[in-house]
């Protein structure tokens, strides 16, 4: 193994490439914006990713995760006016290049984590816990940044093994209300493919044993945001709630929050690259339901909508 402060060319490392949980020194802790599928987490994702304190996986290191230097490309979002632009690129999703990705190959085909599961410490191997920590490590090197930032989905349902690999990381949960979420599952092409990790299989086993499809998605829902709330003890202070619908109707407002308790320099860029608002289609469900539906979904999630503020 590596030592605890240099990689192999002399490079100061704020990790260790040891297993075990290894403690972090102060203000190089990761940022993991966490929550479930639907409920804005790609959006804050993609607006935390403009500060330029922060590297993440892109889609092209997501797609060559063995090319350890491919993340230099990322300093050109570093070049003035160049970088302006392609971060607003970032935000607006025109543009096909460089952009934030959840980094589902290095999680699962490079480092070995399990999608269709939860996870929890026992599961995390050396193998993948020193894999995966020398992807961060040749992120931070070959960007020149200090802190890294990730989304994944998956994460929902292993916060115990993020937790063993990074003591120190700072959590972001985003809630959206469970109708509009459960509803917009049900619109995404990829909805039918995805292996639901808390029942076993697909959501189109589930349709053909003739379930209600938002039975199915608003118990998703219901099973990210739980899991993430039991798991808050875990975290100790670095974790931090934020809501979808105050994220759209004044993102820069939220966005000065999360970086306040990320330990990220706020400054021009905020006004520069975050517009002042975006559409919150939270709406969609009221009319996209039948009565059949509103009724289905009520039964599931009633109980923690009202729970979380979302029924007055």
């Amino acid at each position: 193994h590596l030592s605890d402060h240099s990689d192999d060319a002399g490079f100061h490392l704020p990790y260790s490439l040891t297993s075990g949980g290894n403690r972090t020194p102060q203000g190089v802790s990761p940022i993991f914006v966490i929550g479930s599928g639907r409920s804005g987490t790609t959006l804050l994702y993609k607006l935390i990713a403009l500060s330029p304190d922060v590297c993440w996986f892109s889609n092209l290191s997501t797609r060559y995760p063995r090319m350890r230097t491919l993340p230099t490309l990322h300093k050109l979002l570093d070049v003035p006016l160049i970088g302006d632009h392609m971060k607003r690129q970032i935000v607006l999703r025109t543009m096909p290049s460089l952009r934030p990705s959840e980094g589902e190959s290095i999680y699962g085909v490079h480092c070995g984590f399990e999608r269709a599961r939860k996870m929890t410490a026992s599961d995390l191997t050396e193998e993948m816990e020193l894999k995966f920590k020398r992807v961060v490590l040749d992120h931070l090197r070959f960007t020149g940044k200090r802190r890294f930032l990730n989304k994944r989905t998956a994460n929902t349902q292993r916060i115990d093994v993020i937790h063993r690999m990074f003591p120190d990381a700072k959590y972001i949960h985003i809630i959206r209300d469970g109708r509009a979420a459960a509803t917009s599952l049900l619109k995404v092409r990829w909805w039918d493919d995805t292996d639901i990790w808390w029942l076993g299989y697909k959501p189109d086993r589930w349709k053909r044993m003739g379930h209600e499809p938002i039975e199915l998605s608003a118990r998703h829902w219901r099973a990210d945001v739980e899991e993430i709330l039991r798991n808050r003890h875990l975290l100790r202070g670095r974790y931090l709630e934020v809501r979808y619908e105050d994220l759209v109707m004044d993102p820069r407002r939220l966005l000065r929050k999360v970086l306040d308790f990320a330990e990220l320099r706020q400054g021009t860029w905020l006004e520069r690259l975050v517009p002042m608002s975006f559409t919150n289609m939270n709406y969609k469900w009221e009319t996209q339901l039948s009565a059949s539906e509103k009724r289905t979904m009520m039964l599931a999630i009633g109980d923690l909508l009202s729970q979380l503020g979302y029924l007055s």
